[in-house]
C-alpha cells in the first residue's frame, strides 16, 4: 500500500516537473523535491497521516512513532518535510532499504 500511495504521488507530480520552467536544469529526483515543496505536500493531512502525526500536533509535528528505523530522515519524526524529501529520494536510490 506504501509503494501505491507513492506511486499516486510521483504520477500526480509529473506534470508539474514535466512543466516546470527550472526542470531542465534539475534531475527529475530533485525536480519532484522542488514540487512537492512548491505544493506544500509535506503539511497536507494524508502524508501527516502516514507519519502517525496527529491533527492537534500540526503546527508542531512529532509522530506517534518512536522507532528512528520507521523514518528514512534523521529529524522525520518531527520534521515532516525532510521526511518527503528522503522518501522521494528512496524512490530514485534503486536500493532497498534494510531494517
Amino acid at each position: 500500500m506504501f509503494h501505491t500511495i507513492f506511486l499516486w504521488l510521483i504520477m500526480a507530480l509529473l506534470p508539474v516537473v514535466t512543466f516546470a520552467d527550472d526542470a531542465r536544469a534539475e534531475s527529475p529526483e530533485q525536480s519532484l523535491i522542488v514540487s512537492a515543496d512548491r505544493l506544500a505536500l509535506s503539511k497536507d493531512a494524508f502524508w501527516l497521516r502516514l507519519l502517525h502525526i496527529p491533527r492537534d500536533r500540526a503546527d508542531t509535528p512529532r509522530s506517534d512513532i518512536r522507532s528512528d528505523e520507521f523514518f528514512l530522515a534523521a529529524d522525520g519524526r518531527t520534521d515532516p518535510a525532510a521526511e518527503l524529501r528522503e522518501t522521494l529520494r528512496a524512490f530514485f536510490s534503486g536500493t532497498p532499504r534494510q531494517a
